[in-house]
């Protein structure tokens, strides 16, 4: 799934030099093991639009959308345009390390320009004890807004007393997950 509809290649690689395949990432050319000597396999591959899939399944709204394709999350967001307008949630997997961050708010960008707000951060990856990437949570405006639970703080004021406010290690939060 990409900006546009075409052929690709999905580009299979090994980080552990096994030949098990770890990672895949989409190239616009043929990679060889010459290139890339991590590679275990270059496939070519239909490229479609999410609109464009979405249309052929008849998919109906409203409905989720889960992105998590190792960097080529903004190209497929760029071929969402209807899919976007239908979906009331979307998840996305953003790099948090010193190097992706950036990626990190282009992501949170796009959707808030496409009329999300980011409602969570979930599913905090970690390596090596560092925080690497996570999972974003985002809730179309007009849901949000349709929802007054989501909304709690819009005509009265923000209390950090009573039953309204707990830490995420607090009992009562793990009562509320339940």
């Amino acid at each position: 799934i990409s900006s546009n509809c075409g052929e690709m290649y999905l580009a299979k690689t090994s980080v552990t030099g096994t030949g098990e395949i770890t990672h895949s990432h989409l190239v616009e050319d043929r990679v060889t093991k010459e290139d890339n000597p991590r590679l275990v396999s270059c496939v070519p591959v239909r490229r479609a639009t999410l609109d464009t899939i979405v249309r052929e399944l008849n998919i109906p709204s409203p409905f989720l959308i889960k992105i998590d394709v190792d960097g080529h999350e903004i190209e497929i967001l760029k071929g969402a345009t209807l899919s976007l307008r239908e979906a009331g949630i979307v998840v996305i997997e953003a790099p948090l390390n010193r190097t992706g961050v950036s990626k990190f708010f282009a992501r949170a960008h796009y959707m808030l320009d496409s009329g999300f707000v980011l409602m969570d951060v979930v599913d905090l990856s970690y390596y090596d004890g560092i925080l690497w990437q996570a999972d974003l949570v985002f809730v179309r405006n007009d849901v949000v807004k349709s929802i007054s639970r989501l909304t709690p703080f819009e005509g009265r004021d923000f209390n950090f007393s009573g039953d309204n406010w707990y830490a995420l290690n607090d009992a009562k939060f793990r009562n509320f997950e339940k």
